[in-house]
């Protein structure tokens, strides 16, 4: 077996122990049984856990610029409210297997809806280079809104529209895909 084939058997395992135990609770031992190597072996590619656990989120992150610039900073309290004010959606945008969907919440109940409505308008634009307007009354088409309980001292609001309704997107550019994908090798 070649060296980066054995390389890329290590990570593959390695990815299985952490998503299953976590960082703290996946040893050297069990990633390099796992792998079905010798620990020695194992700390031929990578000097330590740290080394394993860094090169498998730099693989995964390589795909996205944003993601790789975050691997060069410093992990701190800092980083972690310039990346909050770094600018994501204003309300939250979930993707699942049948829909897309986006949370409002505020207080009156109507203002929970209707962030959930412009933030559904302004993802829809993007996903399908629509305009705003377009976007709009594709929403008033096809989208339900179911509502939710209180929270905290606001109401909240769901937008969802099912994704057999519309062609096909990549959201987070197919990042829903790829971790079904992922867990589907985990079983």
């Amino acid at each position: 077996m070649t060296s980066d084939l054995r390389r890329q058997l290590i990570l593959g395992a390695a990815k299985r122990c952490f998503a299953r135990n976590g960082f703290a609770g996946t040893t050297t031992r069990s990633v390099a049984a796992a792998a079905a190597i010798s620990e020695g072996l194992l700390f031929k590619h990578f000097p330590s856990k740290a080394a394993l656990y860094a090169e498998i989120l730099a693989e995964e992150c390589e795909a996205d610029p944003d993601f790789a610039n975050l691997l060069g900073q410093e992990p701190s309290t800092g980083t972690l409210v310039e990346l909050i004010k770094g600018g994501g959606p204003e309300w939250p945008r979930l993707e699942r297997d049948d829909a897309y969907v986006v949370v409002g919440s505020a207080r009156p109940l109507e203002d929970a809806w209707r962030a959930s409505q412009v933030g559904m308008i302004a993802w829809l634009g993007e996903l399908f280079g629509l305009d705003r307007l377009d976007a709009y009354q594709l929403l008033t088409q096809i989208s339900r809104s179911p509502l939710a309980n209180v929270v905290d001292a606001n109401y909240s609001a769901v937008t969802l529209v099912e994704k057999a309704l519309l062609p096909p997107a990549q959201a987070y550019r197919g990042m829903h895909d790829h971790l079904r994908s992922v867990a589907k090798g985990l079983l």
